[in-house]
């Protein structure tokens, strides 16, 4: 299986991070990556984060967000697996799961063998993944999202 591709990271503070966020979609369970789907394919999407070692065994949270391409509103994923619009501040974000110990690697399986609806063909969605540690304030997060076209 190939790994999958890292996106660019930057911290909220602006300070610099050794941090490392990947995702990726496939159809093929893992062993090929792509952006474009269509209704009838299986697609997973996975991320794999690689904490900064500065945050390494911290209370932590999992953060997803989804939006269409070029618009400004993005909604997030919340424990639920449910969407919903994001206010653009950290401190509202939903985590995936509650606060907890995070490990040096976190693996993520956002989706498994899911069909999207033909409703969605013609949109071009981006996925962005981050991680917080709430009681420092630092929010790591990919600043280029996973693209993802449907198609018919």
């Amino acid at each position: 299986m190939p790994d999958l591709p890292r996106r660019q990271v930057a911290s909220i503070s602006g300070e610099s991070t050794a941090a490392a966020i990947a995702v990726a979609a496939s159809k093929d369970e893992g062993l090929s990556f792509s952006e474009v789907f269509t209704p009838s394919d299986r697609v997973s999407i996975s991320a794999n984060i690689l904490l900064d070692p500065a945050h390494i065994g911290k209370v932590g949270t999992l953060h997803v967000l989804v939006g269409l391409k070029g618009e400004a509103d993005l909604y997030q994923l919340n424990s639920n697996a449910e969407l919903e619009r994001w206010d653009g501040q950290a401190e509202t974000l939903f985590p995936l799961a509650q606060p907890r110990i995070l490990n040096a690697e976190e693996n993520l399986a956002l989706l498994q063998n899911f069909q999207f609806s033909s409703a969605l063909a013609g949109l071009d969605l981006v996925v962005y993944v981050a991680y917080q540690i709430p009681e420092s304030g630092v929010l790591i997060y990919t600043t280029t999202p996973m693209p993802l076209r449907i198609v018919l």
